[in-house]
């Protein structure tokens, strides 16, 4: 896929930056990446990227999202593949499975599991 300013995208094999926004494209296989204002510069090579930020949510992301007006945090545990024409994301809500069609949920704001783990405070040896 070639990629364009405006898509959402992640680097390979470094996802605790997060997700960003593809800021400029230069000619010699670099592109900009803005997360949430710290810019940086990339290969292009290493760059997954898409113009629909929901093809890049995986297993263990969290989401802040709006739905039916309401606002909701919660971890993504499953990405079911029942249609590749219709994705959905289950997540454990107060201690019941729910299965939401991905362009129903007006996302807020995605922490991917590498961010998460890479910036919570950990307490002992593990």
């Amino acid at each position: 896929m070639k990629l364009e300013v405006g898509m959402y995208c992640y680097i390979k094999n470094f996802r605790e930056y997060g997700i960003g926004i593809i800021d400029y494209i230069l000619d010699n296989n670099l592109c900009t990446i803005d997360f949430q204002h710290n810019a940086h510069k990339v290969s292009c090579d290493n760059v997954i990227a898409s113009h629909n930020i929901m093809d890049l949510i995986e297993i263990g992301d969290i989401i802040l999202f709006r739905l039916n007006g309401d606002l909701y945090k919660y971890e993504v545990e499953e990405i079911p593949s029942f249609d590749k024409y219709l994705k959905v994301i289950s997540m454990n809500i107060c201690k019941q499975r729910k299965i939401f069609e991905l362009n129903e949920l007006n996302i807020l704001g995605i922490l991917t599991k590498e961010q998460f783990e890479n910036n919570c405070f950990k307490i002992g040896d593990e």
